[in-house]
């Protein structure tokens, strides 16, 4: 069985009217609706309810039930991730700062400096090397 489709949104009825609910809809179409008052906790509920549906779409319900925590529980694999994100890039973006000195070295540069560069190349190459591999789990 499947669900509605996200987005989900909500809207608050007008309590002036007489009733007083908050709507969870989608695509103009009722979901669901949840009667009383409308105070902050209620208001915090659906407001909740409907961030969680949209924060899971795509994710099958026996997957998100299969969580032991729920969705919280990736939130240290994503931080993990963000940190190999964050350790490939700077290792990149070295690699690429060290290259361009090399290829841009003027013509008359001395043997020690282009021994610096190339041995800067290198360093950037193999730390790069060892980023890819770590985030591989090869190391």
């Amino acid at each position: 069985m499947s669900h509605t489709k996200e987005p989900w949104s909500y809207q608050a009825s007008i309590p002036e009217e007489g009733y007083e609910c908050f709507w969870i809809i989608s695509r103009c179409r009722q979901i669901s609706s949840f009667d009383g008052p409308q105070n902050d906790e209620q208001f915090s509920n659906v407001r909740r309810i409907v961030a969680c549906a949209n924060a899971c779409a795509g994710i099958p319900i026996d997957m998100l039930e299969a969580m032991p925590s729920g969705p919280a529980s990736l939130l240290p694999m994503y931080a993990r991730l963000e940190k190999q994100c964050d350790e490939l890039l700077a290792a990149a973006e070295r690699q690429f700062n060290v290259d361009h000195v090399l290829i841009n070295m003027p013509h008359g540069c001395t043997k020690d400096e282009h021994e610096t560069a190339l041995n800067e190349h290198t360093n950037a190459h193999y730390e790069l090397r060892k980023v890819i591999a770590r985030v591989k789990g090869q190391q």
